[in-house]
């Protein structure tokens, strides 16, 4: 008879990943425009499956990403590993898609498959974000401030003395975060899953992510519109309702994958 140790260190269960086969891939398919918004709404139906199992997920990844920020570069970390978690709560969704049950467990479940390529795509998605910081505090250093104030945190006098004449400087800074942001968001989006889901390496994952978003602007422009929409409203009573629609919010990025790579 086998003995359990109740204090050995927690481990993923097998039977939460590895063990479904996720379905067959055949997109990057090209969708409605409305699907973009129905995403957000069909994810209701997987929060009300299991409302507790997907809080109890959520926050207990919020505090481990809050408790690891302090540690030094523990944010570094944290947003290496962040797509294993991400691909935890995808295999719970297709789990639930399937006739299962999504539980708590799925939360850690990722660790469990195909690791490494979902640590190589959060070191990805790390080394293009220190990159895109770096230009933009170029940038940043020639039109808005000096270097010396930029190195010494201090407050541009410009800012007070000319504000009108900031205006179009700081436009263009929001104009390049946005322009190289989007692409890395749009290559990270659907990768969790194509990794976890159907074996795919982090950069062929990464590649198709990218292709999907593009040829499906549309809908993520609907996508977008409700989502804030949706975010703003859950914030009004004292950001309770994000107890809710951040679990829509993680399974729609599931559905959204159903309808683009699987048909």
């Amino acid at each position: 008879m086998s003995e359990h140790n109740a204090y050995s260190t927690p481990q993923a269960d097998r039977t939460l990943a590895g063990d479904q086969a996720g379905p067959e891939l055949t997109g990057p398919h090209s969708v409605p425009a409305e699907r973009g918004a129905a995403w957000i709404f069909e994810g209701f139906d997987y929060f009300k499956a299991n409302p507790l199992g997907w809080i109890g997920a959520l926050v207990v990844l919020f505090v481990i990403s809050a408790m690891v920020s302090l540690i030094p570069l523990g944010s570094f970390a944290f947003n290496i590993v962040s797509p294993v978690f991400t691909a935890g709560l995808m295999l719970g969704c297709h789990q639930y898609r399937e006739g299962g049950v999504f539980s708590f467990n799925h939360l850690f479940a990722g660790f469990s498959d195909n690791v490494k390529q979902l640590l190589l795509v959060g070191a990805i998605v790390l080394g293009f974000s220190l990159l895109i910081a770096v230009v933009v505090v170029a940038v940043a250093a020639f039109t808005v401030v000096d270097f010396s104030e930029l190195i010494s945190g201090q407050i541009p006098e410009r800012m007070f003395s000319d504000p009108a004449g900031m205006f179009l400087p700081f436009m263009t800074i929001l104009f390049i975060i946005v322009a190289l942001s989007a692409p890395l968001i749009m290559a990270l989006w659907f990768a969790p899953a194509l990794v976890v889901l159907n074996r795919l390496s982090a950069v062929e994952a990464m590649r198709l992510s990218f292709q999907g978003c593009l040829i499906n602007i549309v809908p993520f422009l609907f996508y977008g519109i409700v989502a804030l929409v949706v975010l703003f409203i859950s914030m009004i009573p004292f950001g309770l309702g994000l107890l809710i629609t951040a679990p829509m919010m993680t399974a729609s990025i599931y559905i959204g994958y159903r309808d683009i790579f699987t048909g």
